[in-house]
């Protein structure tokens, strides 16, 4: 996975953006450090895609489903982030940008760093995949929400599930349903960055020409 390096960041801010100057404090990389370093660790911090099971059909089932959904979350974030990485790195560069200079990163923000034409190509270009490949995922939520609330529902049966097992057996099902609540988690998290996506590009894309 392509990734930004802090070294990229802090050249792009100072060449790319006509906002006061190149100087930075410590507290303005440290902050830019910090965006970037969420991010990555965002997108390496995806689980195990193998669906669990403790064999029992409809419980194995619903793990599967599960694991489905948060592969094609994973799939589509990875897709998303390999989609156009000039547009991504530069709009990543900007926002870390916003950031440590503590204004807000809007359409006005990225008017005012003065972007090339070629930037600002990018930029719309990575814009768009944003809002396809979001629509796409928050579209297709629905039913795998349904999935996620499945496996919670199930794990707070747990007791009655664990009745009769023995302590060795406990122990495979319940790292099994932990397996799935952290696919279920996953998948969450990708879901609410999709939905957040598309209401801060739709104020960001507005500043490249886009409508």
């Amino acid at each position: 996975m392509l990734s930004i390096k802090k070294t990229l960041t802090a050249l792009a801010v100072c060449s790319a953006l006509v906002l006061g100057g190149c100087a930075t404090t410590e507290t303005e990389q440290q902050t830019t450090q910090e965006a970037v370093g969420v991010y990555e660790q965002f997108v390496r911090s995806a689980p195990s895609f193998e669906p669990h099971s403790v064999g029992h059909p409809e419980i194995d089932r619903l793990f599967a489903a599960v694991a489905a959904y948060a592969q094609a979350q994973y799939n589509a974030m990875k897709l998303l982030n390999e989609s156009n990485v000039e547009g991504r790195q530069l709009h990543e560069t900007l926002e870390a940008a916003a950031k440590a200079k503590g204004v807000p990163f809007d359409a006005n923000f990225i008017r005012s760093a003065n972007l090339a034409p070629a930037d600002v190509a990018h930029l719309r270009a990575f814009y768009t995949d944003v809002e396809r490949i979001s629509r796409q995922q928050v579209a297709q939520s629905e039913a795998g929400q349904e999935v996620v609330a499945g496996v919670f529902k199930l794990y707070k049966q747990r007791k009655k599930i664990f009745r009769g097992m023995s302590t060795m057996e406990k122990i495979v099902v319940g790292a099994a349903f932990m397996g799935a609540l952290n696919q279920a988690g996953y998948g969450n998290r990708c879901n609410e960055y999709f939905q957040q996506s598309l209401a801060m590009f739709e104020n960001a894309r507005n500043a490249t020409g886009q409508r």
